[in-house]
């Protein structure tokens, strides 16, 4: 565990993930029934074991080895994460099954970039993070939290806002979590560290935050990127 960090955040942080599950749960429910595909349980299933193991490998220390080359966060959550992706991308079947799940649970899903912020900003305080990655530095992804319950319900709900719109915040909000992802990798203890040298970016290499990159971060750049397709597609 992150020491000196407060339990209440921790407990915060575990909160995240499981409002997460929840949205996780109800999109695709709804995305089985409609595509008429039985994969609702195995979907969960690999989540929960991805969680539980990237919880095991923070907690044992084993990504807490940051000389060497490639990083094992590179391996072991991004390079799983691209394969992923690829082939959602890439496969017609998947990428409908996700394109049924509803378009206010892909944005609701974004509310929880807002406690999320609230726990860096504790792990900074603690002296884990460097002041970048908050919204007191060149984070402005709390923007993105702020925002997501007005865009879910008035875009998604009841129409107010235009498909452009729509459109245009899930951009944004993409560029704004690509900007914490690449503050963060160039923060971390690597060789390859940019900045953050007197408080480097450690938090993420201990559980339960190694969620973040391994589970919070992906979930909200793939339902972003299935919310695009569907406006797209409706447009």
């Amino acid at each position: 565990m992150l020491p000196g960090i407060a339990v209440y955040f921790t407990i915060l942080f575990l909160a995240c993930i499981v409002y997460v599950l929840f949205i996780a749960w109800q999109g695709l429910t709804i995305a089985d029934n409609t595509a008429h595909i039985r994969v609702r349980n195995w979907v969960l299933g690999c989540m929960l074991l991805w969680i539980m193991l990237h919880f095991f490998l923070g907690y044992t220390g084993f990504y807490r080895h940051y000389n060497e080359m490639p990083p094992r966060i590179a391996l072991f959550m991004g390079i799983p994460f691209v394969l992923l992706l690829g082939y959602v991308l890439l496969s017609k079947t998947a990428l409908q099954y996700l394109k049924a799940i509803p378009l206010q649970w892909l944005l609701w899903l974004h509310v929880v970039r807002l406690p999320v912020e609230l726990v860096l900003y504790a792990c900074y305080v603690q002296g884990a993070l460097p002041g970048e990655m908050t919204f007191a530095g060149r984070n402005y992804d709390i923007v993105a939290g702020l925002t997501a319950p007005l865009v879910a319900y008035f875009g998604a709900q009841k129409g107010v806002l235009q498909k452009r719109h729509l459109l245009l915040w899930n951009f944004i909000c993409i560029g704004l979590l690509l900007n914490i992802v690449t503050t963060a990798i160039f923060s971390a203890p690597f060789p390859f560290q940019k900045f953050g040298f007197a408080q480097p970016n450690i938090a993420i290499f201990y559980a339960p935050f190694t969620l973040l990159p391994a589970f919070i971060v992906p979930l909200a750049l793939l339902s972003h990127i299935i919310a695009i397709a569907k406006l797209r597609k409706a447009h």
